[in-house]
C-alpha cells in the first residue's frame, strides 16, 4: 500500500512539471516590402505552440507606427502565415515583427521587416499657372503621379505661406493624377511664394513647396494724400483723402483715423465722393502731441492701408485761456448766471466735460450752461446755504481746450 501511494504522488509530480520555455520568432519572409503592398508573409519560430494558442496580436511595429495583420493562418506550432496592407503613407525604414498569444506569451523579433519607398509613392508634380496677382481668382491645373484623384474624399486642397492660408473655393477631378481647384486670391494676401498641399483618403497628404507666386498686384489699393497735410492742435477740420485702385463706394470702413504710436484721432464723420475720394471730419485737441502721424484707412474690401508720416500736428500759436467769471463773487443761498470770458478758445465747437468752481475738496458743478461764441458762454451755479465761504478756483475742461483753470 505504502509503494502505490509513493508511485501514484510522483506521477502527479511529474504531470505539473512546468512547460520548456525559450519560445522564440526565427524570421519573417519576405523581409522587405514596398508602400502601398498587401503581401503574405511567411513568420517562423522556435519552441512555440502555434496550433494550441489563442492569438492576441501579430504586428510590425515602428516607434507609435503600428501594422496589424489583416489575417493570419497556422500552419503549424511553429510556422504561421500572415497577410498584411502596408499603406502608402506607412513610414519607411525597419520595423520589429510582435506575435502575442496565451500559450508562447509575447515574442519580438527586432528590426527584422523593413518597409521600402515605393517607387510609386503619390506625388504632386506641378500646377498651372504657377502664378498670380493679388485680387485675382483663377483655376488652376494640379497634376500628379500616382494618386487616386477619382475615387479618393478630399479634405484638403490649399496653397499656403506661413500661416496665411488660401483654401480652394471648389474643385473638379479630371482624373486619377489631375484635377481643377478654383481660388481666389484676395487683395490683401501676402505676396510671396506659396507652397500647394492637397490630402485625401487614399494618397494622404501631398505637398508641392515653393512653387506658386503670389505678385504684388499693379492694380493694388493705396492712399495717395490727406489734403490739408497739416493743422494746428485745437483744430476742427476737414480733409480730402485720396486714394488710388480703391473701392470707398461700396467697401464697409472700420478705421479712419490718424496715427503717432499710441496717440490717435479717430475720425469724428466722412462723406464719400466716389471710390477714390472721401471727405473725412477730425477734431484735433489742444493737447494732442504735435509731430508727424500716419494716416491710416481700413475697410473690408481694399483691406488695411497706410500713408506714414502724412499729416503734421503743429503746435498752436494761440494758447487757450481763462480770463474772467463775473459776477467774480455772491452770497450763501444763491442762485447765478455768470459770463466766464476766455482767449483763443473752441467755444462753439467742443464738449465740455467740467464747468465748476472749486475750493479745495469742495466742488460746485454748473446746473447749465449756454455758449455765447467761442471765447464766451454764461455758466449757472447755485450755492446752498451750507455752501463754504471764501475764494474759489474757476476750471472749464472740453474736448479742444483741455483743461483750462482762472485761480
Amino acid at each position: 500500500m505504502k509503494n502505490s501511494f509513493k508511485i501514484i504522488i510522483l506521477a502527479v509530480l511529474c504531470f505539473n512539471l512546468p512547460k520548456v520555455s525559450g519560445q522564440s520568432l526565427s524570421a519573417i519572409d519576405p523581409d522587405s516590402v514596398y508602400q502601398g503592398t498587401s503581401f503574405k508573409a511567411l513568420i517562423t519560430a522556435q519552441k512555440t505552440n502555434f496550433t494550441k494558442a489563442t492569438f492576441n496580436a501579430i504586428r510590425l511595429t515602428r516607434g507609435f507606427n503600428q501594422i496589424n495583420r489583416d489575417s493570419f493562418h497556422v500552419i503549424n506550432d511553429t510556422a504561421l502565415y500572415a497577410y498584411f496592407t502596408i499603406g502608402k503613407t506607412s513610414p519607411v525604414g525597419a520595423y520589429n515583427v510582435i506575435v502575442n498569444n496565451s500559450v508562447d506569451g509575447n515574442m519580438n523579433l527586432a528590426g527584422s521587416f523593413w518597409v521600402l519607398l515605393s517607387p510609386t509613392s503619390p506625388a504632386l508634380l506641378s500646377i498651372d499657372p504657377d502664378s498670380t496677382f493679388q485680387g485675382t481668382s483663377i483655376k488652376a491645373l494640379i497634376l500628379s503621379k500616382n494618386t487616386n484623384f477619382t475615387t479618393a474624399s478630399f479634405t484638403v486642397i490649399r496653397l499656403s505661406l506661413g500661416m496665411n492660408q488660401i483654401n480652394y473655393d471648389s474643385f473638379t477631378v479630371i482624373n486619377d493624377t489631375a484635377l481643377y481647384a478654383y481660388f481666389t486670391i484676395a487683395i490683401s494676401r501676402p505676396a510671396g511664394v506659396y507652397q500647394l498641399t492637397v490630402s485625401n483618403s487614399i494618397d494622404g497628404n501631398l505637398t508641392l513647396a515653393n512653387k506658386f507666386w503670389v505678385l504684388t498686384s499693379p492694380y493694388a489699393p493705396k492712399l495717395l494724400s490727406i489734403d490739408p497735410d497739416s493743422v494746428y492742435q485745437g483744430t476742427h477740420f476737414k480733409a480730402l483723402i485720396l486714394g488710388q485702385n480703391t473701392n470707398f463706394i461700396a467697401t464697409t470702413f472700420s478705421a479712419i483715423r490718424l496715427v503717432q504710436g499710441t496717440n490717435i484721432i479717430p475720425y469724428d464723420s466722412f462723406s464719400i465722393i466716389n471710390d477714390t475720394a472721401i471727405y473725412v471730419y477730425f477734431t484735433v485737441s489742444k493737447t494732442r502731441p504735435t509731430g508727424a502721424y500716419n494716416l491710416n484707412v481700413n475697410s473690408t474690401i481694399d483691406g488695411n492701408l497706410t500713408l506714414t508720416g502724412v499729416f503734421w500736428v503743429l503746435k498752436t500759436p494761440f494758447t487757450p485761456v481763462l480770463l474772467s467769471i463775473d459776477p467774480d463773487s455772491t452770497e450763501q443761498g444763491t442762485s447765478v448766471k455768470a459770463l466766464i470770458l476766455a482767449s483763443n478758445t473752441s467755444f462753439t465747437t467742443a464738449n465740455f466735460t467740467v464747468i465748476r468752481l472749486n475750493q479745495g475738496t469742495t466742488q460746485i458743478n454748473r446746473d447749465s450752461f449756454t455758449v455765447i461764441n467761442d471765447t464766451a458762454l454764461y455758466a449757472y451755479f447755485t450755492f446752498q446755504m451750507t455752501t463754504a465761504v471764501g475764494l474759489y478756483n474757476l476750471t472749464v475742461t472740453n474736448n479742444l481746450d483741455g483743461t483750462l483753470t482762472l485761480t
